[in-house]
C-alpha cells in the first residue's frame, strides 16, 4: 500500500483498500480487518545453488540475497540473514533478473509471486521455503473511525471466506490465467 493510499483513505476519498500489509506505523492512521489470508516468505533459487531448508543456511557472507528495495523482502533477508550479501535492486524484475544471470543466488519473495515467476519462466531455478515458516498478513484498509461497525463486518467477511475456502478459490481463479493449478501450490502456503 503506497503512501498515496493511506493518505485517501484518511481524506474519505476511497472507502477500502485491498492487499494492505498490517504494519504498526499503518496502524496508527488507519484501520485493519483481520487477514484476507496469510502469504508465506519463499525463496527462488538460481540453478544449481542447493536449496535451502532454513533461513540460517543463507546467512553467510557468500551468499548473495537479491531483494527489491524498501520491500518486506528486504526486511525479511536483511532479519533472517543480516551476514548474508545482500544485494538490493529498485524493482522486484531486476531483483529477479539478477538471480537469473548468476548475479545473486536467490531472492525472498511472497509466495504467491515466486510461484507465478517459476511458472513463467521455470528454468529459472527452484522454490524453496525456508524454515521457521515465516508469514505476512494481508488485509484490508479503512478510515480509522470510532464506530468500529464496519471494519467489524469486514473482519467477519474475511474471517468467513477464508473458513469456507472461499478466498483459496478467488486465488486460484486468479491464477488460472498464467497457467497455475493448485497442484503448483506447495502445501506449506496457505489462503
Amino acid at each position: 500500500m503506497s503512501r498515496r493510499q493511506i493518505l485517501d483513505l484518511q481524506g474519505g476519498k476511497v472507502d477500502l483498500a485491498f492487499a494492505v500489509n498490517p504494519t504498526p506505523e499503518r496502524a496508527l492512521v488507519i484501520d485493519f480487518s483481520t487477514p484476507i489470508l496469510v502469504h508465506s516468505f519463499t525463496v527462488i533459487t538460481k540453478k544449481g545453488f542447493a536449496k535451502p531448508e532454513s533461513w540460517a543456511e543463507l546467512d553467510k557472507p557468500e551468499v548473495k540475497i537479491a531483494v527489491d528495495i524498501g520491500s518486506t523482502h528486504e526486511l525479511i533477508a536483511r532479519r533472517y540473514c543480516p551476514k548474508a550479501t545482500i544485494l538490493g535492486f529498485k524493482s522486484r524484475d531486476e531483483a529477479i533478473l539478477a538471480v537469473a544471470t548468476g548475479r545473486a543466488d536467490c531472492n525472498v519473495s511472497l509466495a504467491v509471486l515466486a510461484v507465478s515467476t517459476l511458472k513463467k519462466n521455470p528454468n529459472l531455478g527452484a522454490l524453496a521455503i525456508p524454515r521457521p515458516l515465516l508469514t505476512l498478513p494481508t488485509n484490508m484498509g479503512i478510515r480509522a473511525e470510532a464506530d468500529r461497525r464496519y471494519r467489524d463486518f469486514l473482519s467477519a467477511w474475511a474471517d468467513y471466506n477464508r473458513a469456507m475456502g472461499q478466498t483459496r478459490e478467488w486465488m486460484l481463479a486468479g491464477f488460472k490465467p498464467l497457467g497455475l493449478t493448485a497442484e503448483d501450490i506447495p502445501a506449506e502456503v496457505q489462503f
